[in-house]
């Protein structure tokens, strides 16, 4: 598979995209870049890049950050423990590395929020370790490239994707393949409709040989995803100040505040109810229905806190909520 390999990587090197990470192999830049990427299209993640490195350009500096003003950063982006821990790993490698980044993928691995295919990314682009970043992505075009038959999270087919990438990336130059392997998932070997015509190692790929590239990977049905409806209200009192809670019992964005809901407020003490809209927001292992209400009341009651508009802009407040209060100042 040396051509395999040669091909991929010269490919990479002529068509790949001009991505402001991949100005430097920088170890705790690769490492923002890669936690920011995972499950997060790049289109999406760039610009919460720029602005966090501009804010926070050093490990130390991130250390030194306040939570609040992290998870505010954050905020739209999801997933929002990848933020907490970005800013417990800065901490713990003040404390323990001087502030310096791991130089291997043993240590890398250790950093909170980081797993194997992170470390195995970051060591591989920064070090040139020769360690294989396995993810869906990557799996996806082994699966086409081997015609891999078993299901593809199944331990057999996670064998066949690891001897062959370990292969594979022992004949390479590993910052180029690593980055080659995930720009070839994102660009061509897509997980609908993949670009075969313009695979730059078609040839090497079996699916392709027999034109079955949609059979594979082969995956199991997923589960449904559970709904939870609620009542969200948007609560003034006579200061116009706007009620938010910090809770997060429902193990959700921890740190974020939001709108509270009806089994968290005595209706009692609100008047000149009015419904505004119903909306669904879909995270990946639930869906919301939320039905938004706006309200006054003439006390400004326990247990919330009660901010004014500015205030409510500076803090880190859910997505879901934060998109619809701006829709009613829209209005």
């Amino acid at each position: 598979m040396e051509k395999f390999v040669t091909q991929l990587q010269r490919w990479y090197l002529e068509n790949s995209r001009d991505l402001p990470f991949r100005k430097t192999r920088e170890g705790y830049s690769v490492w923002v870049s890669e936690i920011m990427a995972q499950q997060t299209r790049i289109e999406t993640m760039l610009p919460y890049y720029e602005r966090w490195m501009s804010r926070w350009p050093t490990i130390r500096s991130l250390a030194e950050a306040q939570e609040s003003d992290v998870l505010k950063m954050w905020e739209g982006l999801g997933y929002y423990n990848r933020a907490r821990n970005l800013h417990h790993g800065a901490k713990m490698l003040v404390g323990e590395e001087n502030g310096e980044f791991p130089t291997s993928y043993a240590k890398i691995l250790k950093i909170p929020g980081i797993g194997p295919y992170t470390a195995a990314a970051i060591a591989s682009i920064v070090y040139d370790e020769k360690v294989a970043a396995i993810d869906g992505n990557v799996s996806r075009v082994v699966s086409r490239l081997m015609k891999i038959e078993a299901e593809i999270s199944s331990a057999s087919a996670q064998v066949v994707v690891n001897d062959k990438m370990k292969e594979w990336i022992e004949g390479s130059i590993p910052h180029v393949f690593t980055q080659a392997m995930m720009e070839l998932g994102a660009l061509v070997c897509t997980p609908k409709s993949p670009d075969c015509d313009h695979c730059p190692v078609r040839e090497h790929c079996l699916a392709y040989g027999d034109q079955t590239t949609g059979r594979y990977p082969i995956k199991k049905a997923k589960a449904k995803v559970p709904t939870e409806k609620y009542d969200c209200f948007i609560i003034q009192d006579d200061d116009g100040r706007i009620a938010v809670v910090a809770d997060s019992d429902d193990g959700l964005m921890a740190g974020y505040y939001r709108f509270p809901v009806a089994t968290q407020i005595n209706r009692a003490a609100l008047k000149d109810i009015e419904r505004i809209e119903a909306q669904k927001h879909v995270f990946s292992h639930k869906i919301w229905e939320t039905t938004y209400y706006r309200a006054k009341t003439e006390i400004s009651f326990e247990p919330f806190s009660w901010v004014s508009e500015e205030e409510l802009e500076a803090l880190p407040l859910i997505t879901a909520h934060r998109k619809f209060f701006k829709k009613t100042r829209q209005g």
